[in-house]
Parts: C-alpha cells; structure tokens; sequence
C-alpha cells in the first residue's frame, strides 16, 4: 500500500464510528492485512449473490447500493461516500452478497477480510456492538424507503429523500446542502421515474426550495422540504 493510501486508510478509521475505538496497534493490524482498491467510475464493485468474505471502508469516491425489481428497474438503497462502510452483513454471516455495489466516480477503499475482522471483533466487543448498531440503522432505512414507496405521495416521497440524503452530510457547515447525484439517482432512491423527478425538481426550483446543477442538487431551503416530508402521517 502507498504511503498516501496508507494515511487515507489509517485516518479513515481513526475517523470511523465503527473503528475509531481500536487502540492503535489494533489498528496497524488491520491496516497491514488490508488490501487497498480502486474503481474506477461505473465500475460494478460486486453484486448480489457474490461470495461476501470482505468488508469495504470508502476512501474517496461514491458507491451506489441497489438492486433490480422483477421489472427491471433499479432501485437505489443508499449512497456511500469517504469514511462509510459496505458488505458488514455478508462479512458477519459468511453468506452472499445481498445487494449490487458500483463506483459512481473513481473510489477508492480499504478491503478488510473476514478472517482478519472476526478475531478483531471477538477481541473488541464495542466493535462488534457498534456494527450491529450500523446494521440496524440501515435497515431502518430500507424498511422507511418501502413504506415511504407504498403510502405517500410522489412530493413527500422526493422531499423525504432529499431531506434523508442531507441528514447524511449534517456537519456540513454551510446553509445550502450541496448533494452530489443526478436527477436518475435520485429517482431510483426515490422510487420514482426520473421525468417525474424531473418535473418536480422544476417545481421546487421556481419556488426558490433548490437549485439544479449538472451532477448535483442545491438545497437553498431545507425547511420547506422539511415541511413538505413531515405532511406525511
């Protein structure tokens, strides 16, 4: 591993909920068995059904997570960035995959085995804790995005993504949330088609409640899209 991969990766876990209680010689352990990637973009990184012997640390870049419904369409789960982890269920379990995974843009990440992990869990009980926590938040995720795409309207669905994926980045300090994805990753996290996403994005953007640039969406009034999510019951 570089000597800057070897810094991104070493301040990644030091910057990680999950990892950032590892003593430091716990941490160069790991960091000397794990295996540094990169992908570049709309790389498919795995996919559902792989074997899932690896837990993935971001280093930079953005992942999509997703999966395709009986009609082919895809539907986005969540989008990981610098300092998120991915494939903990496969890496706990042993078992496969359960979603696919793709490189937005050029990323790069620390691969940590599962051979190397379970001791480190079993040593480290607060990791271990922590991790079934990550897990638990995410499913509460999935499990609002299904009931979201089951009993609101296509304005609430939308404004409660947006609002979800800004609640993602809350340390950013400014009052406008810049959210790096395009208007067709939006509408599959969504669950919506993207001319729907499309003429609703208009709507909000004559109102003053966003702005459309090539790649990203502006937020420039996070509370009326507050408002619009919390209509829903």
């Amino acid at each position: 591993m570089s000597h800057d991969r070897l810094s991104s990766a070493r301040q990644a876990l030091a910057d990680s909920d999950l990892f950032k209680v590892l003593t430091p010689a716990q941490s160069e352990r790991l960091l000397a068995r794990g295996i540094a990637a990169t992908y570049p973009a709309r790389r498919l990184i795995f996919q559902k059904n792989d074997a899932g012997d690896s837990l993935l640390v971001v280093l930079s870049g953005r992942i999509k997570i997703s999966n395709f419904a009986m009609d082919g369409r895809e539907r986005v789960l969540n989008f990981m960035s610098a300092g998120d982890i991915l494939g903990e269920i496969a890496v706990l379990d042993g078992g496969a995959r359960t979603a696919n995974a793709t490189a937005l843009e050029a990323t790069d990440v620390l691969v940590l085995r599962r051979r190397d992990l379970l001791p480190l869990l079993r040593e480290q009980p607060d990791i271990a804790i922590r991790l079934i926590e990550v897990l638990c938040a995410k499913l509460r995720v999935t499990t609002e995005l299904m009931e979201d795409n089951q009993f609101l309207s296509m304005e609430m669905r939308l404004a409660k993504a947006l609002i979800r994926l800004a609640g993602q980045r809350q340390n950013q300090a400014l009052r406008e949330f810049a959210l790096k994805i395009t208007q067709r990753e939006l509408g599959g996290y969504a669950g919506l088609a993207r001319e729907n996403v499309n003429r609703q994005l208009g709507i909000w953007r004559e109102l003053g409640f966003i702005r459309v640039e090539p790649g990203q969406i502006v937020l420039l009034d996070k509370a009326a899209l507050q408002a619009i999510a919390e209509e829903a019951p």
